[in-house]
């Protein structure tokens, strides 16, 4: 069975649809969860909380607008940034730099095994400031454009701007001193 025709079963009320919709998509909520919570009880929330509201306004998805995975994963993240905005937990440190250069251009990397990278850039990632992380996430691993990001943190596009190029400083400097530590060894 596709994905449309689950989608037309589960806005008739099938139950056994919805399960099915639930088990195609719940890997990519966790992991949109799990990226965007500050601890594991946090993401189970908020896992559960947006399939509450994709069930609940499953009628609002149109398939000729996009993706139902697409639809479903900004239901996930504005979950968690709904979550952080009523914890009042996204601290944005203002600042009107603007970002003259890429902190990618110089950076040198050998080649190390590559679930050993993965799990210290996530490292390196969970370990940012919460503001500096969300900014983040949404422009480097969901693409949002700061406009966007913006708007859906409340925030200015020039603070936008400069949370992620604290960032990618801060992510910068954290995984050089992992390179040249590791270069040592």
């Amino acid at each position: 069975m596709d994905i449309q025709t689950i989608i037309e079963k589960c806005k008739r009320g099938d139950c056994k649809a919805q399960y099915l919709l639930y088990e195609a998509f719940i890997d990519m909520v966790a992991v949109v969860s799990e990226r965007y919570s500050l601890d594991e009880p946090s993401a189970k929330d908020n896992i559960q909380n947006t399939f509450i509201k994709a069930f609940s306004n499953l009628h609002q998805y149109d398939d000729q607008r996009g993706h139902f995975q697409t639809w479903l994963k900004r239901i996930a993240i504005n979950q968690c940034l709904a979550e952080y905005k009523k914890r009042g937990k996204i601290f944005f440190t203002p600042s009107l730099a603007e970002v003259h250069q890429d902190l990618y251009q110089d950076a040198e990397f050998e080649f190390f095994d590559n679930n050993y990278v993965h799990e210290k850039i996530k490292t390196a990632i969970d370990a940012l400031p919460l503001g500096y992380r969300t900014v983040f996430l949404l422009s480097v691993v969901d693409e949002c454009s700061h406009k966007e990001i913006a708007l859906q943190l409340g925030v200015s596009e020039n603070t936008s701007r400069t949370q992620l190029y604290k960032a990618k400083k801060m992510l910068k400097n954290k995984l050089s001193k992992w390179y040249i530590h590791s270069k040592a060894i």
